[in-house]
């Protein structure tokens, strides 16, 4: 008789942890369950995954597994070989992913009392199968015990230093390595390209025209390394609380998370890692700028957690946490607040909010899709928000105007006349933004877009160029 393959599902079969999956997915439905989660988690670890399983539907379509190595299963199911999908993730989830991939002959995993794991795993599958009559596919440490009693082991998604400690105390048959790898996906992740944002905390600095003052520039460099610390904590947790929606998306299921390439225990400590050291650079600073900081990351979360998903609130609040930005540079430097700069910010950044998602929203449109997954809109909202979208752009600009006809503006300028070239150029810019958004050229944030658009840069360079002649 053919020796049964037996193998292992999470960080094996599928590149995620589902017990991770389901307790994130059941905080999602209601932040309270993580009282229950403490409750739960005293009466042991197979009891923890019993109530969490019971209580969230995941759906297994949608779950990142290891494609090269499940195209291996299906071969061998196609030969005939028995396969068994034993994990120590709850019964009623594999029975699900069993049923979905439909290539297993039984399941065996936890039931509530027991964890079916390490060396639980292997005595059983010694009494099921014998020593040596059973071929095992892991991926962990915990899997080192049922290699030990294996005929062959597979290894799948594993370390280095796991292949070697394999490697010497049992014959390894397959090894599928990670698809990816982990470095390059966490650079991914923290979105280090979306950094730039957080340069507007410089614009006090040099509106203040304080660029050449030492102890400004310091500060200002450490309130911009505390945003974008704070930034990559914020993208980290908006990546885990939108994994199921991120699966469905046409791109967004290559993020790292969403992929499997990055586990959510990992992202977990990384945010806490991330908003710890913001908080400390804070502190180096002022109380203000401190406050500044966390009410940015009270405002991004419950964005993360509830606001994107409601018709205009989000807009609304991306603006703000752009606006958010340049208060946190008046603060890092101790200079005075300009309603002028606060006001034209808000507008101008919520025309952008509305080009990101008037973007989104056509190419649902085009996907023949009615709405935005995750989102409070729909496709008949195009029209409406290019119109939003236009006016607050064109208010931005028409604040600019009233400032550089202002008193204000002979205080740091001594040829503020130059300033209504600027005014020229941003009424192109935003239009132009607005007729590309529209003719579907824009599928992206129009803040990255503006960074390889050549136009663009040529418009920030010659802003820059005739503000300082006007200087």
């Amino acid at each position: 008789m053919a020796v049964p393959l037996c193998v292992d599902l999470d960080g094996t079969l599928i590149k995620t942890d589902l017990l991770f999956e389901s307790v994130l997915h059941l905080l999602k439905k209601n932040p309270l369950y993580f009282f229950l989660i403490i409750t739960w988690l005293f009466k042991g670890i197979a009891r923890l995954k019993y109530e969490v399983a019971t209580r969230v539907s995941l759906d297994p379509a949608t779950l990142p597994y290891s494609n090269n190595f499940l195209s291996y299963l299906k071969e061998e199911h196609a030969k005939g070989r028995k396969l068994i999908l034993i994990t120590a993730a709850d019964k009623k989830i594999a029975e699900m992913i069993s049923n979905y991939v439909g290539i297993f002959s039984h399941v065996l995993a936890s039931d509530g009392d027991k964890n079916l794991k390490g060396e639980n795993k292997r005595r059983l599958l010694c009494e099921l199968s014998g020593e040596k009559k059973y071929d095992y596919a892991g991926n962990s440490r915990h899997d080192l015990k049922i290699w030990s009693s294996a005929r062959y082991a597979i290894i799948v998604n594993a370390s280095h230093s796991i292949i070697k400690r394999t490697q010497r105390l049992a014959r390894v048959e397959h090894v599928f390595p990670r698809e990816k790898k982990a470095f390059f996906s966490f650079l991914r992740a923290v979105r280090i390209h979306q950094y730039i944002k957080n340069s507007l905390i410089f614009i006090p600095l040099f509106a203040s025209h304080l660029y050449f003052h030492l102890s400004s520039i310091v500060n200002s460099l450490i309130a911009f390394s505390a945003f974008c610390l704070l930034a990559s904590g914020v993208y980290l947790t908006n990546d885990l609380v939108d994994l199921e929606v991120d699966r469905k998306h046409r791109t967004k299921h290559k993020r790292p998370f969403a992929a499997g390439d990055l586990s959510i225990s990992f992202g977990v400590i990384a945010i806490f890692i991330f908003i710890m050291t913001a908080i400390f650079l804070a502190t180096l600073l002022n109380s203000v700028f401190l406050s500044i900081l966390v009410f940015y990351f009270l405002l991004s979360s419950a964005y993360s957690f509830y606001l994107k998903r409601k018709l205009l609130y989000d807009v609304f609040v991306l603006a703000i946490l752009y606006t958010i930005r340049i208060m946190a540079g008046v603060a890092a430097i101790q200079s005075l607040y300009s309603e002028w700069l606060i006001a034209f910010s808000m507008f101008f950044f919520l025309s952008l909010a509305f080009v990101k998602r008037y973007s989104e929203l056509y190419l649902s449109k085009i996907e023949n899709k009615y709405n935005i997954l995750g989102r409070g809109y729909h496709v008949n909202d195009l029209n409406q928000l290019s119109v939003f979208g236009t006016v607050s752009g064109y208010v931005a600009i028409l604040v600019f105007s009233f400032y550089i006809s202002s008193n204000q503006v002979t205080v740091l300028y001594r040829h503020p006349q130059w300033l209504w070239l600027v005014c020229l150029l941003l009424l192109y810019w935003i239009s132009r933004i607005w007729m590309l958004v529209t003719r579907g050229l824009i599928n992206e944030d129009p803040v990255i877009f503006a960074l390889t658009d050549k136009t663009s840069l040529l418009a920030v360079l010659a802003i820059t160029v005739i503000v300082f002649i006007a200087c």
